[in-house]
């Protein structure tokens, strides 16, 4: 079985899916830019903070702010890895599967008087800021990366699926779906015989908005590498 990996290479990825008998490529479809900040922000003593990305990690390591002793929320597990190799000393650290779950838990282990500072993209659902300030908590939102498609992706899109064969093509974010999907429409046959999986439900929704609702496809609720085979092996049965 041959997967498509709408992504960066990740050596991750790959070595995970072979160990279980599938084939991969990568596709990096994105591109990241850090946005520049007049002033970048200060927190307040108290404040949280909340990334649900590494992009946004990565923000606060170029600029030097300093989260130890700061109660943080991350999405994924990845992110609050790379989190806690550059701060060892947090003062606490939730961590969720995606925005919703990540909030919920927020508000069942925070006061709501505790103000929290959202890093995000400029791309981010509102999510995060609309269900804390639903239920009266401050969020501020600081906008720090932009992500944009990737130099000729069509090109190399195109070029990959005339020379290759793929039983699963993945998706990692809707961006990816988006700068994807006019690409993919023309190969008819693909959208047919693939099966389609999305890292999470807001790229699901994606998919189904430009494949159609009836286009089967697997949602992988975990996203790590296992999450990945977790998924595949069970659409396989």
């Amino acid at each position: 079985m041959n997967c498509l990996l709408l992504r960066d290479q990740d050596d991750r990825y790959e070595t995970a899916l072979c160990e279980v008998g599938f084939t991969s490529r990568s596709l990096a479809v994105l591109e990241t830019r850090t946005l520049p900040l007049v002033i970048p922000p200060i927190l307040s003593p108290g404040e949280g903070v909340i990334c649900t990305s590494k992009h946004s990690v990565q923000y606060l390591i170029e600029q030097g702010i300093d989260l130890n002793g700061v109660d943080v929320g991350v999405v994924g597990p990845t992110t609050a890895a790379f989190m806690k190799e550059q701060w060892e000393s947090m003062e606490s650290v939730t961590v969720a599967r995606n925005a919703k779950e990540l909030c919920q838990e927020l508000l069942d282990n925070f006061p709501s008087s505790k103000p929290w500072t959202f890093f995000r993209g400029e791309k981010s659902l509102e999510t995060v800021p609309v269900t804390l300030s639903d239920n009266d908590v401050s969020c501020r939102c600081v906008t720090v990366y932009a992500v944009t498609v990737r130099g000729d992706i069509s090109g190399e899109l195109s070029h990959l699926l005339e020379a290759e064969v793929f039983d699963y093509i993945v998706f990692f974010s809707p961006s990816g779906v988006e700068y994807t999907a006019n690409v993919l429409h023309l190969h008819s046959d693909l959208i047919e015989s693939a099966v389609f999986v999305a890292f999470g439900p807001s790229t699901a929704k994606a998919v189904r908005s430009h494949f159609g609702e009836d286009k089967k496809i697997g949602v992988c609720e975990n996203p790590t590498p296992e999450g990945l085979v977790n998924i595949l092996q069970k659409m396989m049965g």
